[in-house]
């Protein structure tokens, strides 16, 4: 196995640390861990397909230490399960040189990732792309500082703009516009941008993505690249007048 769909997959879900403990769920060769975030504003799921390995769930507690481990090892791996009276207690990693151990958690220590029970309806239907992408994660690095990013949509043009660091007065802001393909007037609503921008950064290698918006506050975004396929669902931090 190339170790390189793990590391994306790790990305993908990780978000520069923003997320360390999850499940591993391998199923007829799909594997998929749910997330959420500390601060419960972000919630997602990572498919990864093609994972040739056996059905089992893995316990990871600690990703940012796994992807440490995995730095260590070459691009070409192996990896095998570990088992100790039928229970699955480390995952094995292996090159044509060294090797790495990681140990796994008991499921019941893993923090529960909450269904999402009622989806309000999405009225807002944006297309993003490579440019916003970019523009975006350019954006927030120059306003480092700046907590959120406002969805601001005009019913006068039926058109859409993202602003990171909106406020009703004056402030250094950067204004991107979005593709429309369903318009609607959600109002301005507020998400967190360093999430966001995290989220675009593990996932710049897509070339067109999709991302709903619902006035009942909340945004998601989907990905589809390659054998990947991640959900993320943004909680609005903030209505904004």
């Amino acid at each position: 196995m190339n170790k390189a769909y793990l590391d994306r997959f790790i990305s993908k879900y990780s978000l520069g640390d923003s997320v360390n403990s999850v499940v591993w769920k391998v199923n007829d060769e799909v594997l998929t861990t749910d997330f959420i975030t500390l601060d419960k504003s972000l919630l997602g799921k990572v498919t990864l397909d093609t994972f040739q390995f056996d059905d089992v769930q893995l316990g990871i507690y600690d990703t940012k230490q796994l992807a440490s481990l995995l730095g260590v090892l070459n691009d070409d791996i192996n990896l095998t399960v570990v088992k100790s009276q039928d229970k699955v207690v480390s995952i094995k990693f292996e090159d044509s040189y060294a090797s790495v151990n990681y140990m796994l958690s008991d499921l019941s220590v893993i923090p529960d990732v909450p269904q999402m029970k009622s989806v309000p309806e999405f009225e807002l239907s944006l297309k993003i792309d490579s440019l916003f992408i970019a523009k975006f994660i350019s954006g927030k690095n120059a306003l480092a500082e700046s907590e959120t990013f406002t969805v601001l949509t005009d019913e006068n043009t039926d058109s859409c703009k993202f602003v990171i660091n909106y406020s009703a007065i004056n402030t250094n802001r950067v204004n991107l516009p979005v593709t429309v393909d369903t318009f609607s007037d959600v109002g301005p609503l507020s998400f967190n941008a360093e999430l966001f921008s995290k989220v675009l950064q593990a996932n710049k290698e897509c070339e067109s993505a999709s991302m709903e918006v619902s006035s009942k506050g909340l945004a998601r975004a989907s990905f589809k690249v390659d054998n990947y396929e991640a959900i993320y669902n943004l909680v609005a931090s903030q209505s904004v007048d």
